[in-house]
């Protein structure tokens, strides 16, 4: 299993997210919204993998022409550099406006990154999102209902360790239902 990040350019984002959920991976692999320096506007979009057997090999077999650049690790600087620090930032709809982030869209907030679990998502950071983060698992966050519960194998830290959701639409802490989570290391 392999641990590592990789960026693309946004030309080529939904051709390489199409070609890898074609293939059982995703959705939406290539989710973070990245700039480089200089650009006025999102230019890469990048994604981070922990620990999914053969995702790495899928990754690199992508079409050569899309340039997807592998990053090794979670520690890799660029893509913290890329990512966390230049993706959209999130504002507080003042109404009904257009463009209101949907599931999968990223924004910081806070100085972290942020995944948006609904659609025409108006709501402030945790509520209705979950953190992004490139090392370790996002602390728990009391879920308010099932648009943001926590689904079956995902990940958290929560009082200085580590668990996984064994249950599907698991809205308590692992204090709260001991039985709905595993300690993982």
């Amino acid at each position: 299993m392999s641990n590592f990040s990789a960026i693309i350019t946004g030309d080529f984002a939904a051709q390489a997210n199409a070609d890898l959920e074609a293939q059982g991976y995703g959705p939406r692999n290539f989710s973070v919204p990245a700039k480089s320096a200089g650009a006025t506007g999102a230019d890469w979009v990048g994604l981070h993998c922990w620990d999914i057997p053969d995702f790495r090999a899928a990754v690199e077999a992508l079409d050569p022409a899309y340039g997807v650049v592998i990053l090794e690790g979670s520690g890799d600087p660029n893509f913290g550099q890329l990512c966390a620090q230049e993706a959209l930032q999130w504002v507080q709809p003042t109404g009904n406006e257009p463009g209101l982030p949907m599931i999968g869209d990223q924004r910081t907030f806070d100085g972290k990154l942020w995944t948006s679990l609904i659609d025409s998502n108006v709501f402030q950071p945790p509520v209705g999102w979950r953190e992004v983060v490139v090392e370790g698992y996002p602390p728990f966050v009391q879920p308010t209902g099932a648009a943001d519960d926590y689904n079956l194998g995902d990940r958290v830290s929560f009082e200085g360790k580590n668990y996984e959701s064994i249950i599907p639409s698991n809205v308590w802490s692992p204090s709260a239902y001991p039985a709905g989570w595993k300690e993982i290391p």
